[in-house]
């Protein structure tokens, strides 16, 4: 992550959000669920805190998409569902699929 450009670090936040997301909605599995947990925890942490052990549980380019994503919401202080198309609506069913989380 480029941390000397703000409008560089935005798009590699909404590039990972957009991964996290997708892997979130489309894949079962442990990979699935931690992408989903990453998201989330972004999102709200309070409701849905994340367990960073469950990072060694990605492969390296979810891992690699997970960490560029949490840097990004630090860095950019941008809620994650606004740096994606349909954001809200998403989160919903990211939340429904994922309802144990």
């Amino acid at each position: 992550m480029n941390f000397g450009n703000l409008s560089t670090e935005r798009q590699e936040y909404a590039d990972a959000i957009e991964h996290l997301m997708e892997t979130g909605l489309t894949t079962d599995g442990s990979g699935g669920r931690v992408c989903a947990g990453v998201f989330l925890s972004l999102y709200n942490s309070h409701a849905f805190p994340l367990n960073v052990i469950d990072l060694k549980l990605l492969d390296d380019d979810n891992w690699r998409h997970a960490i560029a994503a949490i840097k990004g919401r630090r860095r950019a202080q941008c809620e994650p569902h606004m740096q994606i198309a349909d954001g809200e609506r998403r989160v919903v069913e990211l939340k429904e699929k994922w309802a144990e989380l």
